[in-house]
C-alpha cells in the first residue's frame, strides 16, 4: 500500500484523528517507498484529487461534520484538509532549505 492510499484510507476512516502518530509512523515509513521525491508528491496530488472526487461525490454543502466537537460544514472540512496541507507544504521546504 502507498503512502498516499494511507492517507486516503485513514482521512475516509473515523479513527484518523484519534490515531494520528500511528498514522504519521506508517505514512513516513511508505514514502521512503518511492524512488525520487517527485514520484511521492505526483502521488499525493494524485491521491487528494481523488479524495476530493469521492468527497464531492457523496457530500454537499448541507452535510456538517463534527471534529473535536465542533461542527463544520462541508466547505470548512475542505479548509481543514488545504490548511493541513499547507502546514506539512511548509514543514518539507523548511527541511529541504535546511538541506542546502
Amino acid at each position: 500500500m502507498t503512502w498516499a492510499s494511507l492517507i486516503l484510507l485513514s482521512e475516509l476512516g473515523e479513527n484518523h484523528l484519534n490515531n494520528e502518530n500511528n498514522h504519521n509512523r506508517q505514512a513516513a515509513a511508505s514514502a521512503k517507498s518511492y524512488r525520487s521525491l517527485d514520484e511521492l508528491v505526483d502521488d499525493f496530488i494524485s491521491t487528494r484529487k481523488r479524495l476530493l472526487e469521492l468527497l464531492n461525490e457523496k457530500y454537499d454543502d448541507s452535510t456538517s461534520f463534527t471534529i473535536d466537537d465542533q461542527k463544520h460544514s462541508f466547505n470548512s472540512f475542505i479548509d481543514i484538509f488545504i490548511h493541513h496541507d499547507e502546514h506539512h507544504k511548509q514543514q518539507i521546504e523548511a527541511f529541504l532549505e535546511r538541506g542546502r
